[in-house]
């Protein structure tokens, strides 16, 4: 009787134990699907971005090297006319003039980085002093060795410093805003910090947030951190942290 019990609990014990295999095996399953759901996912986002990218990019060297010379050839062919008439003179040939200069601070802006060859935090400087925003609040860039980083993650930082920027002028209702870029531990630290009136971040704020979203979308693609610093002080401040150990 007692060897029957024994076998009888064995048993048990066997069917218990082949359950939790089951469902430690199910879980292990599920736990895999939601990982490759979630790098596929990233991977979509990084694909969307690096594509947005392309077409601005593209965008704008079709606007400074195929409308800018075209708008240039009238031009010039206005001037030459010998008996132009006034309104040419006074009108026509100022609004091209006018219609070029926009362009070309439009293409600089869309692309800063593909036209031409300067760094994220220079190409920044010019799309704050282009837009204007430079009238509005007060930008403080500040540079403590600086990693080099390769021409992909400079424009998605390029574009993180603009959501951030342009969150402060929309947002903050702040007047300063400083930018710190700098080398901690092989990774790039970029700390920002404005005069306004913060805001606690939360998951209805992260919703109705595009600027917000946008830049975790940014931070996911570039495989770093970003983090919102709520302590009992005045404005908005940022921490993002990019890894580039493996950047030359």
């Amino acid at each position: 009787m007692v060897a029957a019990e024994r076998d009888f609990y064995i048993a048990i014990l066997i069917v218990v134990l082949f359950f939790i295999f089951l469902l430690g095996m199910f879980f292990y399953f599920l736990y895999q699907k939601q990982k490759n759901l979630s790098a596929l996912e990233q991977a979509k986002t990084t694909e969307a971005l690096i594509k947005a990218e392309q077409e601005r990019s593209q965008m704008a060297i079709e606007l400074h090297n195929d409308i800018v010379p075209y708008l240039a050839g009238v031009k010039l062919r206005l001037s030459l006319i010998e008996k132009a008439d006034d309104i040419i003179k006074t009108d026509c040939i100022p609004a091209i003039e006018k219609c070029i200069e926009s362009i070309r601070g439009l293409s600089k802006r869309m692309a800063p980085m593909n036209i031409y060859d300067v760094g994220y935090i220079k190409a920044i400087e010019h799309y704050v002093q282009a837009t204007g925003i430079a009238n509005i609040i007060q930008v403080n860039f500040f540079e403590r060795d600086i990693l080099e980083i390769d021409q992909q993650k400079q424009v998605l930082v390029y574009r993180l410093l603009q959501e951030v920027i342009l969150n402060t002028l929309k947002h903050s209702k702040g007047k300063k805003l400083r930018i710190e870029c700098l080398n901690d531990h092989n990774d790039l630290l970029i700390r920002t910090a404005d005069d306004g009136t913060g805001f606690f971040l939360d998951e209805e704020s992260i919703r109705m947030g595009t600027g917000i979203r946008t830049m975790q979308e940014i931070m996911e693609t570039l495989g770093g951190e970003m983090h919102k610093l709520d302590q009992d002080f005045k404005g908005t401040r940022y921490n993002f942290r990019i890894p580039c150990t493996n950047e030359e």
